[in-house]
């Protein structure tokens, strides 16, 4: 490890990439997650439906 490297402490900047990062992920999951639920309500319907 070079001598001229600064300690590693994250950036004040990388630290808010990281934040907004993990709130986008959370958002997409939860996205993705209400996707699925209409999927299987829509499924669960359909197969009613068919009896």
């Amino acid at each position: 490890m070079p001598i001229d490297q600064p300690p590693l402490t994250p950036q004040v900047s990388e630290v808010r990439y990281a934040e907004e990062q993990q709130k986008l992920q959370r958002k997409r999951d939860e996205e993705r997650r209400e996707a699925l639920d209409a999927e299987m309500r829509r499924k669960a319907q359909e197969t009613k439906q068919q009896k």
